[in-house]
This record gives structure tokens, sequence and C-alpha cells, in this order.
């Protein structure tokens, strides 16, 4: 199948629901992710100039905070696949004053590293890789020796019943609709089971991964 026909609907649903929805609850967003980080940072050896690498930085507020404290002898490079987010970043550094960040639009996954880096960062972005593997093997390239990368990513649901909480809670209201509402003649098959616990939303995968002090090989 055409690349181009498997890139049109994930293009179409980052341009026509992705981008408005984080845009509107960014206050939310970067407020609430933002304790994460802020917990991370200090237990991490990035030193004043250093050069970094911001993986999946979205907004780019994490981003930002690196360039703090690499200081002006040090550079950050923010790496996203919406520059919608990226336009954020990149006028909120230029508010600040910040000199020493660039944002790129590009796939983490392809994107063509150099090792030059001392510490490759990501907060909530490798979750999404079409392809984990390739995308930490590709985030690696980006490491000069001795290079550090570390991750921030949710754990697995039953860690974080919040998250599938909103599902379960509509998925409950609507088998209780269709049992009420619906002639008893139509909810009637010979397999109740798949017809009653099937829905048309499908919440992404949430899986474990982390990565502390120097990459594995």
């Amino acid at each position: 199948m055409n690349e181009a026909r498997l890139a049109a609907p994930r293009t179409q649903y980052v341009g026509f629901v992705l981008v408005p929805k984080f845009l509107r609850w960014r206050h939310v967003l970067v407020g609430g992710l933002a304790l994460h980080s802020a917990k991370v940072f200090p237990t991490r050896t990035v030193r004043t100039g250093d050069r970094v690498v911001d993986a999946g930085c979205g907004f780019g507020d994490t981003a930002i905070a690196l360039a703090r404290i690499v200081g002006s002898s040090g550079s950050v490079v923010g790496i996203d696949c919406c520059d919608a987010f990226l336009d954020v970043g990149r006028a909120e550094a230029s508010a600040a004053g910040i000199a020493n960040l660039a944002f790129v639009e590009a796939d983490v996954q392809s994107y063509r590293f150099q090792p030059i880096y001392d510490f490759c960062f990501s907060r909530f972005g490798t979750q999404f890789f079409e392809n984990p593997v390739a995308g930490l093997r590709n985030m690696r390239r980006s490491l000069k020796p001795g290079g550090e990368m570390t991750m921030i990513v949710w754990r697995a649901l039953a860690d974080n019943p919040w998250l599938a909480l909103p599902k379960q809670i509509v998925l409950r209201y609507r088998r209780r609709r269709a049992i009420t509402r619906r002639p008893a003649v139509q909810v009637r098959s010979r397999w109740p089971t798949a017809a009653s616990s099937r829905g048309n939303s499908r919440s992404p995968a949430i899986q474990k991964s982390s990565s502390n002090g120097s990459t594995p090989a």
C-alpha cells in the first residue's frame, strides 16, 4: 500500500482532531505534565554546556527548561512531528529571550541523528511510537559515547486507573442504554458477549518503558 495513503489518515487526525484539542487544553496538559519533568530533571546529570535533544517535545516547555539548565554555552534541539505545537514553543522561547534552542519538525523514529548529544530526553513522547524499538534505537544514535537517555512514560493501566475509568464509564452507560432502549429482538445474538463489549473507540496502548543512566547497547 502506498505510504502516502497510509499517512493521510494520520495527517488528518493530527490536523483536525489532535491539534485543536491539545491547543485548547494546553494549559491543563503542560501544567500537569510539568510536575513529572520537574521531579526528574534534578536527578539527571545535565550540565552547563551540554548538547541536548528533546524527543517528542510537544509545546516545548521541557526543551525550554533544558535550555535554561545548559545555559548559553550549551544547546537544545526540540523535535516533534506536529509543527503547530512547535510554533507555540518557538513563540515562548522567543518571548523568554532563549537563543540556545531550536525546534525541528520531524519524526523521531526516522530522523537522521548525529551522535553529538550528551543527553536525550523524552516526556510522554516515546509511548506514541508506531515502532518503539526502531524509535528508541534511533534516539540512542543521537548520543555520543557516555551520553545519557531518560524517558518519562505512563506505567501500566492497572497503575493508572484514571486513564481507563472514563472509557469504562462511557461503555457501561452505552451498554445500559442499549439494554433498556433497544427492542429485545435487536440485541439477541449468537455472540452476545462480543456485541455487548465492543465499542466504537479504542484507547491507545500504554506501555511501561524507561531508561536511566547509560543506554543499553
